[in-house]
């Protein structure tokens, strides 16, 4: 994690790269002590949002009339990008030779497992919905700007991941309305027709593919927004736990989890030993509100890195202690044992940390905290965090 990670009263942020300062002030006198889970919740009911750097305000273009971004002054520093740094010729000469033609869509999506039944748009057209909109939608540069440069940006020849989300409203009659609108995805079609503008080709005809909803009133409208809206600010230990799934570890119930043939975390590979861990002690803590299985999953995915730095020896424990190897570990009886503890004893690991560690951000003291609490529980050499006081 980052250096700068408060303990926030009204937010906390699990972010990796935590934002330059807190959203809020931030008072620690040092001498309350965490002693409920009630009001270790308290602490963390304000949803994780995105953040702009401190002191700089988000720029972003009012969309009132089409999302064509020809006349959006504030991506002209992308624009400048996409000029400075030539894209690879082979990529572009493939997206320049497939323009209107019936497979263009599959070099900027993937394939779909029905293509039949597909429904496709052209970018014209989508842009063009935003005079339909309801209320007043924005284009945000940076969200553009991670849409075409981002780890999987189009403009460095990966494919879109997500849907672009169409939605119709239908009208008393039960016909639907002629002209929808997007409930996800209008980055994206703003950033697919920079890089079109970019490459020379003429885009309002270009058609891409979508997927398309209905609705018959404002609320399930606004539900299709928020939920949308939602899954792009998935909390960092929910992505770390997907991220776990997709590496091998079967997280979708605990007895996967321990028994999947295939996938099971006996199978967990060293690196993500870690996040298995953590997803093991989150498991039991099933009963507890969302925002504690979340503190639970980062601080204990913390603690074990700091047992596995201390020496070999522990690094090898630990290791054996979550694939269920070794004479002692080799049924993972002793993994949700571990597991167990970690979860009864957050919040002694939060004050100890608080104890030991007065000057640090929570999310710096809390897995040290634990980290001590567990080599103690599980015998192995305690960490001696006296430097990093």
């Amino acid at each position: 994690m980052g250096s700068h990670c408060p303990t926030l009263t009204s937010q906390v942020f699990f972010s990796d790269s935590p934002p330059a300062q807190p959203a809020f002030s931030v008072t620690d006198n040092n001498e309350t002590v965490i002693t409920s889970t009630e009001e270790l919740i308290e602490t963390a009911t304000t949803p994780e949002v995105e953040t702009e750097e401190a002191g700089v305000p988000e720029r972003h273009y009012a969309s009132s009339n089409s999302y064509d971004p020809s006349g959006n002054e504030e991506l002209d520093p992308i624009r400048l990008r996409l000029n400075s740094r030539p894209l690879d010729e082979k990529w572009a000469t493939t997206i320049r030779s497939a323009a209107g033609k019936k497979h263009f869509p599959l070099e900027l999506q993937f394939e779909t497992v029905n293509p039949e039944k597909q429904v496709y748009y052209t970018l014209g057209d989508l842009a063009a919905t935003a005079q339909h909109e309801k209320a007043t939608q924005y284009i945000y540069a940076d969200r553009v700007s991670h849409v075409l440069f981002g780890p999987h940006g189009i403009a460095k020849g990966s494919k879109l991941s997500n849907d672009i989300q169409l939605c119709w409203f239908r009208k008393l009659d039960g016909e639907l309305d002629s002209m929808p609108v997007i409930t996800s995805g209008r980055h994206r079609v703003t950033a697919i027709i920079l890089l079109l503008q970019h490459l020379g080709i003429p885009w309002e005809r270009q058609k891409i593919m979508v997927s398309t909803k209905v609705v018959s009133s404002e609320s399930e409208f606004a539900q299709l927004i928020f939920d949308n809206n939602d899954s792009r600010k998935m909390k960092q230990a929910e992505k770390r736990n997907h991220k776990l799934g997709a590496l091998g570890v079967n997280t979708a119930s605990e007895e996967a989890f321990y028994n999947d043939p295939l996938n099971s975390v006996r199978h967990a590979a060293n690196n993500v030993c870690p996040q298995a861990f953590a997803a093991a002690s989150r498991f039991c803590a099933a009963d507890k509100p969302i925002e504690f299985q979340d503190r639970l999953y980062m601080y204990a995915a913390g603690a074990f890195n700091k047992l596995v730095g201390v020496s070999k020896e522990n690094r090898e424990f630990m290791r054996s202690l979550v694939q269920g190897t070794g004479p002692d570990h080799n049924d993972l009886e002793a993994l949700k044992v571990a597991a167990e503890y970690v979860a009864d004893n957050l919040l002694s690991a939060i004050a100890l940390g608080r104890e030991k560690f007065p000057l640090a951000y929570e999310c710096h003291s809390a897995p040290k905290g634990l980290a001590i609490l567990l080599a103690s529980h599980l015998g192995v050499t305690v960490p001696d965090f006296t430097e990093a006081k």
